[in-house]
């Protein structure tokens, strides 16, 4: 995937903001409108709750616990009547710690993208780089995680209770082609010496994550396209934003705007 072409469909505002801090945005997962964001399916509740029965299976646990970045943590103690309820509750609380920064994957513009992602599509473009050029710029702990089209009502098990809700999309979906950069940071509070546990007393205040990028947009950056129904003021304009930041990257017109070949008389 390192060297795939990606896209990122923006309208003006967030242009501007790209341009002038050289960071990029990570909105909070809970604001997102589809309501299965970050949500499990039947058949991955089942597996979860016939794996923590088989973990406690003639044991004496004082709590269960899930890994999160490579770490044991506590999602729930073990005083919960309802356990197997725990991991809703769970993935509920760290929808809201879970920041989230998407990309379009295609070696072409998509139409669809557009009209998806314009709010105006006449005031709107897209920024073109490539997977590796996109991760250079970023932390080093930080990857695109490609996302997974799947059938919510099938059998597809997802392995990672806590990353993979928030990787997979219904088939619905699968036109996005989509990327994303995750950042997971829920509190932790002390649970004993050896554990930490979810601080679900918290509430997070913050819309979303910003994320410096190394280099700056100058070197991320391969292409802006204005949309295909852009004006020329339009164009105009982002030329004139581009020389105010000191921004040398090449802008043409989106390749959706070329005219059908005609023969002259």
């Amino acid at each position: 995937m390192e060297q795939s072409t990606i896209w990122r469909y923006l309208d003006l505002a967030k242009f501007i903001g790209l341009i002038q801090s050289n960071s990029l945005f990570l909105s909070r997962a809970d604001m997102f409108d589809d309501p299965f964001e970050g949500t499990i399916n039947k058949p991955t509740h089942e597996s979860f709750k016939s794996e923590i029965e088989n973990n406690l299976q003639g044991k004496s646990a004082k709590a269960s616990y899930l890994k999160l970045k490579g770490q044991w943590v506590v999602f729930s103690d073990n005083h919960d009547a309802e356990l197997e309820r725990s991991l809703f509750s769970t993935l509920k609380w760290l929808k809201t710690y879970t920041y989230v920064n998407c990309w379009h994957q295609s070696e072409h513009e998509s139409e669809a993208m557009w009209k998806l992602y314009s709010k105006n599509i006449t005031e709107s473009l897209v920024v073109k780089t490539s997977v590796s050029k996109l991760e250079d710029a970023l932390p080093q702990s930080l990857k695109l995680e490609p996302v997974a089209y799947k059938n919510y009502d099938s059998n597809y098990v997802m392995e990672n209770y806590f990353l993979s809700p928030f990787k997979t999309k219904r088939l619905a979906f699968s036109h996005e082609k989509e990327v994303r950069i995750i950042i997971q940071e829920p509190p932790l509070k002390d649970f004993d010496s050896e554990h930490k546990q979810f601080n679900k007393d918290l509430v997070n205040n913050e819309l979303g994550k910003v994320v410096q990028l190394h280099g700056g947009v100058q070197q991320v950056i391969e292409e802006i396209r204005l949309s295909p129904l852009a004006s020329s003021w339009f164009e105009s304009l982002v030329r004139d934003l581009l020389v105010k930041y000191q921004i040398d990257i090449p802008v043409n017109r989106s390749e959706i705007s070329v005219k059908p070949f005609e023969l002259k008389s």
